[in-house]
């Protein structure tokens, strides 16, 4: 099996396929969706290319989630700090 790429958004009982999405395909099925032009075979290169731009989204993903992460920490931290000083503040009066 190879992977293709499609051309357009299509759906049907054999295959559904959005536009521009890439899929592993059987040659017979993927014969007549390359014949009415709904996909087309992904190069070798272009697969390569497809990989790599996969792995870096996949690091900036979890590079995102881990800031997130460090951020909701400095939050919770203020707020405490926050709530320390403020009762702090009404101990003084």
């Amino acid at each position: 099996m190879k992977k293709y790429r499609a051309l357009v958004g299509f759906a049907g009982s054999i295959l559904s396929m959005y536009a521009g999405e890439v899929k592993e395909i059987s040659d017979n099925v993927a014969d007549e969706f390359i014949k009415i032009g709904y996909i087309v075979p992904i190069s070798d290169s272009e697969e390569s290319d497809m990989d790599n731009v996969a792995g870096e989204t996949e690091k900036n993903k979890n590079d995102e989630e881990n800031n997130s992460e460090n951020t909701d920490i400095e939050d919770t931290e203020n707020k405490e700090k926050s709530k320390t000083k403020n009762t702090t503040k009404r101990r003084e009066k």
